[in-house]
C-alpha cells in the first residue's frame, strides 16, 4: 500500500506530519501510522485551540452557565474547555478548594463538585451546574439534614431544608418548623434569623434543634460535594456546618 492510499484509509490521520518512508510499501504504511501517532499525542499548547485536538482526552463533563453550555475535558495539569464554539485549554494552578483552571487572558472555570465558576476574558458567567445531577440547584429539592456540625442526628428525626429561590428558606428544625430569609450569590450564601413554631418535645430533640439553628446563622458557603451530599459551611469553607442529602 503507498502511502497516499494510506491516507485514505486513515482519514483521521490527513493533518499527520509528513515523514519520510524507508524502502517498501509496508515500510512506508509503518511510517505514516507513526506520524498519526506522534501528531494525536502532541500536548495541546497555549491558551487556545481549535479543531479535534481540543477533545484530545477522555470524555468531559458538561456544565450549565445560564443560557451557555459549556463542556470541559481533563488532560494531565490542563482542562480543555468549549462554550460557543470557542475552544480554550487552561492551565491547573493551586486552589484552597476545589479545582481550579485558568490562563493568561483572565479566563477561569473553578469547580466545586456539580457547581462551577466560569469566566471568559473576564466576564463573569451565572453559576455553572453540572448536567445530569440530581437537584444541581440549590432551591430544586428538599434536602433532609444527616450531620449537624460533626454530630451527625438523632435517629428518625426530622431536620429538612427547603430553599424556595426567592430568598426564603424552610423546614422541619427536630421538633418545631421554622423559617428565615437567605441570600445566595454564587457559591456564597447567608441565612437570616429563624422564626419557629412554639412546640416543645423531649430535650434532646429541642438541643439538636439549637444546634441546627445556631449552625444556620453561621453559614457562609454551599457547595454540592463529589458525592452529591449539600454542604453549608463557614466562611473558611472548611468549617462544614451542615451537610444534607436529597432523599
Amino acid at each position: 500500500m503507498a502511502a497516499a492510499d494510506a491516507h485514505a484509509a486513515w482519514p483521521g490521520c490527513a493533518g499527520a506530519r509528513a515523514e519520510r518512508a524507508p524502502r517498501g510499501a509496508l515500510a512506508g504504511v509503518v511510517a505514516l501510522v507513526y506520524g498519526c501517532v506522534a501528531a494525536a499525542s502532541e500536548p495541546l499548547v497555549g491558551a487556545a485551540a481549535t479543531g479535534p485536538v481540543a477533545h484530545a482526552s477522555a470524555a468531559g463533563h458538561a456544565y450549565a452557565c445560564g443560557d451557555s453550555a459549556v463542556t470541559v475535558r481533563v488532560a494531565e495539569a490542563t482542562l480543555a474547555l468549549e462554550v460557543d464554539g470557542e475552544h480554550i485549554v487552561l492551565d491547573h494552578v493551586p486552589a484552597a478548594s476545589g479545582a481550579k483552571y485558568r490562563d493568561a487572558h483572565a479566563t477561569l472555570f473553578w469547580s466545586h463538585g456539580a457547581h462551577a465558576l466560569f469566566e471568559l476574558r473576564g466576564r463573569r458567567y451565572p453559576e455553572c451546574i453540572r448536567a445530569g445531577t440530581p437537584a444541581a440547584d440549590l432551591a430544586a429539592v428538599r434536602w433532609v439534614v444527616e450531620d449537624i456540625d460533626g454530630g451527625g442526628v438523632i435517629d428518625r428525626s426530622r431536620v429538612t431544608l427547603e430553599f424556595d429561590g426567592e430568598g426564603r428558606l424552610s423546614g422541619h428544625a427536630s421538633c418545631n418548623r421554622y423559617t428565615a430569609s437567605y441570600t445566595r450569590d454564587g457559591d456564597g450564601l447567608t441565612i437570616g434569623p429563624a422564626a419557629t413554631t412554639r412546640m416543645a418535645c423531649p430535650p434532646a430533640l429541642m438541643n439538636q434543634e439549637r444546634s441546627f439553628l445556631d449552625a444556620l446563622a453561621q453559614v457562609r458557603r454551599w457547595a454540592v460535594d463529589a458525592s452529591g451530599a449539600l454542604v453549608l459551611a463557614g466562611e473558611n469553607g472548611d468549617d462544614r456546618l451542615v451537610r444534607a442529602r436529597y432523599p
